[in-house]
């Protein structure tokens, strides 16, 4: 980890439109690839735990494989519940590469 980033792999390990999971530090971390860029979030649903990084993308946002709950890649911010956000985690590619930024002192 360098000031809080860490490298989770070449950008070829994601499929367009896709997620993958990742267990960073303790931390599990959905992150995806649209065309707009990469995005990370928390990877299980505050609702029952289901795996978003298994989700659909659409329009900029993931839906639960268990109970259809939406949240925007971007905020974290629920399309179900409008109280309700999740941990966003910044992303950049570097060269080929996919970077995701925790707290530095994680």
């Amino acid at each position: 980890m360098i000031d809080g980033w860490v490298r989770l792999g070449p950008c070829s390990l994601w499929d367009p439109s896709s997620g993958r999971p990742f267990d960073v530090r303790g931390r599990e971390l959905a992150v995806f690839r649209t065309e707009a860029g990469f995005y990370a979030l928390q990877h299980r649903c505050p609702h029952r735990g289901g795996p978003l990084a298994l989700g659909m993308v659409c329009d900029g946002a993931v839906t639960c494989p268990w109970h259809e709950w939406r949240f925007e890649l971007k905020s974290g911010q629920s399309l179900v519940n409008p109280k309700l956000r999740i941990r966003t985690y910044p992303t950049e590619v570097r060269g080929d590469e996919v970077w995701v930024r925790l707290d530095p002192t994680s």
